[in-house]
């Protein structure tokens, strides 16, 4: 089995059951772009740990270098990053019996440090979900998060609440709901976060090389809203992906398996309003 897939049956095997962040599916939709050229090389050192090299050179010159090691155990997932400005970002995933453990750290000068810690086990024939969140400023307390995901014929029911406290003031509590019909061929699903606001995705499937997308969000506080369409076009090689804004922004991304070490891609982001046009191509090499 190759290292690739020993990562991709390490997720799948790792999910026990729907949790409640997997209500919303269109991010498997959404298109991986970038502006300029990017080119990203992976090492396999064994057959469970691999380094990889990327490099990104953006449309307006910008430079962006980082370097990842990745280990994957019978069990468990261990990934480091650390870029040009020393940026340090580490995950870590493990499996016990049923239980599912993430961990994610980023250290940084310029965007901000925090440690989030997930636990996920299987309860009452549903998934429940904790997590809690450390940003690295000391008048932030940590976030806690509490969620619960059961399944009810082809319905999702999901609750979360989410606990925030600050420095002399009461404790807050916000409380989320999701639901998610599910079909062979579609998916339907609705969230209201903290009461208020409202997302509505819809997903469908019309043959196994075409997929679609609809997420709509509208805010209860401010009555503003927001839609994006989805297009995934997927055959054995090619893999084409394109995202509709409401503000007339259109990306998409072209991803074409040359070889089996061997990845090309090409992205472009257009805004319809303004006229503007950004062009980027990339490879990706496995070695």
């Amino acid at each position: 089995m190759s290292f690739f897939s020993k990562l991709n049956s390490f997720f799948t095997s790792c999910d026990t059951n729907t949790n409640y962040e997997s209500f919303i599916e269109t991010k498997l939709l959404t298109p991986n772009t970038t502006t300029g050229f990017k080119s990203e090389i992976t090492k396999h050192i064994t057959p469970s740990f691999s380094i990889t090299s990327s490099y990104t050179l953006s449309d307006k010159l910008l430079k962006y270098f980082s370097f990842t090691s990745t280990f994957i155990g019978p069990n468990y997932f261990i990934q480091n990053t650390i870029d040009q400005e020393r940026n340090l970002q580490n995950r870590f995933t493990a499996q016990i019996n049923n239980l599912i453990i993430k961990a994610h750290s980023l250290y940084s000068k310029t965007n901000g440090s925090y440690s989030q810690l997930e636990l996920n086990n299987p309860f009452l024939g549903g998934n429940l979900g904790y997590k809690i969140i450390s940003p690295a400023i000391k008048e932030v307390s940590p976030i806690q998060v509490i969620n619960y995901v059961k399944k009810l014929k082809n319905i999702y029911v999901g609750l979360e609440g989410i606990f925030t406290t600050e420095r002399n003031k009461q404790p807050e509590l916000g409380i989320s709901l999701a639901l998610k019909k599910e079909s062979p061929t579609s998916e339907l699903a609705l969230t209201i976060q903290q009461l208020t606001s409202l997302n509505i995705c819809y997903l469908r499937s019309f043959n196994p090389l075409i997929k679609m997308g609809i997420d709509f969000n509208y805010s209860l506080l401010t009555k503003e809203n927001n839609s994006n369409v989805y297009l995934l076009l997927k055959s054995r090689r090619t893999e084409i992906r394109s995202q509709i804004e409401k503000n007339g922004k259109i990306f998409t991304s072209i991803e074409e398996k040359m070889n089996d070490n061997l990845n090309m891609s090409l992205s472009v982001e257009s805004d319809l309003i303004k006229g503007c046009i950004y062009i980027g191509m990339g490879f990706s090499l496995l070695n």
